[in-house]
């Protein structure tokens, strides 16, 4: 999966995004980890990346550096 490359590089840098085998880490300001499942994707937005799997959603905002995270029920 090419998920990484969804994701411009000056976000990963600021928001210190990782990927591995199973999941994608973000490491600031908090750490989430979202693990790729069936549910998984990756959408962009003019002021906002969301990254969402059948878990969680974390939106990243990219004009300032700040987080928002859901966690579904």
């Amino acid at each position: 999966m090419k998920a990484l490359t969804l994701i411009p590089k000056q976000i990963k840098k600021d928001y210190l995004i990782r990927r591995y085998e199973d999941c994608i880490t973000v490491n600031s300001p908090a750490f989430v980890n979202i693990n790729f499942d069936d549910h998984f994707k990756i959408e962009e937005m003019p002021d906002v990346i969301s990254i969402e799997n059948n878990i969680c959603k974390v939106q990243l905002f990219r004009n300032t550096k700040m987080m928002h995270v859901t966690i579904y029920k």
